[in-house]
């Protein structure tokens, strides 16, 4: 099921999430095709997430991103 995520890491700004969020999405189209790009506001900053993936999608994201050396973390439907 599409219900997996990943968050790529917390920001200042809402303009920063979402400018690495579509920087990501232009670098990793293949895995992260059909993902929705969400940022959501947190009193510490604003997170940048993927969402709608399956498991499989979410893990080869991370894996290929952790390559390029970007913190990636897995967010499992619950």
């Amino acid at each position: 099921s599409r219900s997996w995520g990943i968050n790529i890491g917390k920001f200042n700004s809402r303009y920063e999430a979402e400018r690495v969020l579509l920087r990501m999405a232009l670098a990793e189209m293949t895995t992260l095709d059909g993902a929705e790009r969400k940022v959501k506001a947190r009193a510490s900053g604003y997170e940048a997430l993927f969402t709608g993936l399956t498991q499989h999608s979410a893990d080869l994201a991370c894996r290929r991103l952790h390559a390029q050396e970007i913190s990636c973390v897995l967010v499992d439907p619950s």
